[in-house]
């Protein structure tokens, strides 16, 4: 309600990776916010074609973030029901390529950067001030915890030589004392 931008990030594309990075910058600023309302990406959220029973549902790795934050996700394809995030998209989209030109930001991490200080920028100068109103924030997290829960997690499979493969490397588990575990081959394990 207040005009605030409360996150930002450039990335190559949407991914999970530009959302987690928004949601800690809001995390770390304001608290744990009470609801995300956005467009249906799956991203957000994802429902089994012809599945009705919501319990039949899977929850995406962002989904299942904001369920451990407690963070409700509303989504609706519909543009005009997120008018003044539309309205914002629309002033950014202008605004921002001009200031960064004048700011010579060329990449994507010059870009990012630039970001940090336009924001305060842009909420100092547009953002309307809160008074005597309640705070949809709830206390912020310790870093600890962002970081335990904007963490994404992927299945593997344990091998015949007691290890798992994650993105073209074979990782041994270790224990606590730094001794290699030994698994069952076909053990499923979690990787975070």
């Amino acid at each position: 309600a207040t005009g605030q931008i409360v996150g930002a990030y450039f990335d190559e594309q949407e991914t999970l990776n530009g959302y987690y990075n928004v949601t800690h910058q809001i995390l770390t600023t304001y608290g744990i916010p009470y609801q995300f309302f956005t467009d249906k990406r799956t991203v957000f959220e994802y429902k089994k074609k012809n599945e009705t029973a919501v319990e039949k549902d899977t929850f995406t790795q962002f989904g299942y973030a904001c369920k451990q934050l407690g963070i409700d996700i509303r989504t609706s394809s519909v543009a005009q029901a997120k008018g003044r995030v539309e309205r914002m998209f629309g002033t950014l989209q202008s605004r921002l390529p001009v200031e960064l030109r004048l700011a010579n930001a060329s990449s994507i991490d010059e870009a990012n950067e630039f970001l940090n200080s336009y924001i305060k920028k842009f909420n100092a100068k547009f953002s309307l001030p809160i008074h005597h109103t309640k705070s949809v924030f709830v206390e912020q997290p310790s870093d600890e915890t962002i970081n335990l829960i904007l963490a994404v997690l992927n299945e593997r499979t344990v091998d015949c030589g007691h290890c798992i493969r994650f993105q073209n490397q074979h990782y041994r588990m270790l224990d606590n004392r730094g001794l290699q575990v030994h698994y069952r081959n076909g053990t499923k394990t979690m990787v975070i």
